[in-house]
């Protein structure tokens, strides 16, 4: 290889057949030898013009390159010999991820409890240049911008390969403690670095969907909500004007750190009422309801039909079934306006608690 036509003549020895790449096989006319004629499959053979005759010459394909470590070899391989001629360079092979090109999870968090997720991103490397492969290393070339959900062990790393098949391993950890529920997953990438004879680069998709159970539910306000009554039928007829005849309340529900839960749950709440310690009757002494407001809050409606002392609680059924009371009851004072009672009416109605 690299010989002119005239220099390549001389290489082939007086009585000796001009010899091709078809030939195959080369036999030595001094020793009788038999020896291969670029014997590797990472070579080709080129028949080259030496005079009147050939000589085969064989080259690296394109791509390839010489081994370092035995450039006398360099463009031949020979059987029984491990170490090639020519060396592909190491590289992430199609598909860029082993495993998958986009990583998607699903964290739950419970009452008390953050889950996390560990996963690995496998990357695989082809190529045939592992002499040097112990230099050769991996980096998560954005550890420093992922956002704070995701965890990694290690930012970089050796490839810890020294032959085909391999796969570079990258773990991480994705975490659901600081992040509140949502309807659109959280999304981010990682780009991770492969650093042999060049420098190659695969990017995988991150998504996690969060999904909370209630750690705490609040009523708010917590102390008692005065309301007005708009005609009860113990009123005489001249104040029989609707003023005001329901009150409402929030109810908030918040994951263990705090944060607001995104799915509507109303159908897991129970409501129940009593008035003047006695438990409401449906619907001769009120209705109470409750619906989804969105961020995490629930709107409950108490529409009274009398007068009284109300007291709403709400209970929480968890996906096991066990149901828990809200801690905290909405206390109602429903009342007529003062200024629309005549004097002396008020102590004569039994059923007043202004």
């Amino acid at each position: 290889d690299g010989c002119s036509d005239a220099e390549a003549a001389q290489l082939v020895p007086e009585g000796v057949a001009a010899l091709a790449c078809s030939d195959r096989v080369f036999t030595h006319p001094f020793s009788g030898t038999e020896l291969p004629i670029c014997d590797a499959s990472d070579v080709a053979c080129v028949d080259v013009p030496a005079g009147d005759a050939t000589v085969p010459a064989c080259e690296c394909e394109e791509g390839a390159f010489a081994n370092p470590a035995s450039p006398q070899l360099a463009p031949y391989g020979a059987t029984g010999i491990t170490t090639k001629g020519c060396l592909t360079p190491l590289y992430l092979s199609p598909p860029l991820t082993l495993v998958r090109e986009e990583v998607t999870v699903r964290l739950l968090k419970s009452g008390s409890d953050f889950e996390a997720a560990s996963v690995n991103v496998s990357l695989q490397v082809g190529g045939s240049a592992w002499e040097a492969a112990a230099s050769y290393s991996w980096e998560v070339a954005n550890a420093d911008v992922l956002p704070e959900w995701v965890h990694l062990p290690a930012a970089s790393g050796p490839i810890g390969c020294s032959e085909s098949p391999c796969s570079v391993s990258v773990p991480l950890s994705i975490l659901s403690e600081g992040l509140a529920e949502r309807s659109e997953p959280y999304e981010t990438n990682l780009t991770v670095r492969l650093k042999t004879e060049e420098v190659y680069e695969a990017t995988i998709d991150i998504t996690a969907s969060i999904v909370a159970e209630p750690a705490e539910c609040v009523i708010d306000p917590r102390g008692v909500i005065d309301a007005v009554y708009d005609g009860a039928e113990d009123l005489p007829i001249a104040l029989r004007q609707r003023i005001y005849d329901f009150a409402t309340f929030t109810l908030s529900t918040r994951d263990a750190a705090g944060l607001p839960l995104h799915r509507n749950l109303a159908s897991r709440f129970r409501l129940s009422a009593t008035v003047d310690g006695e438990v409401m009757r449906v619907p001769e002494d009120g209705t109470v309801t409750l619906a989804f407001a969105g961020g995490g809050n629930y709107t409950v409606t108490l529409e009274a039909n009398r007068m009284g002392y109300f007291v709403v609680e709400i209970e929480y059924t968890q996906p096991d079934g066990t149901a828990e009371l809200v801690p905290a009851a909405a206390r109602i004072l429903v009342r007529a306006p003062p200024h629309s009672v005549p004097a002396g009416w008020w102590r004569a109605s039994p059923n007043t608690t202004d």
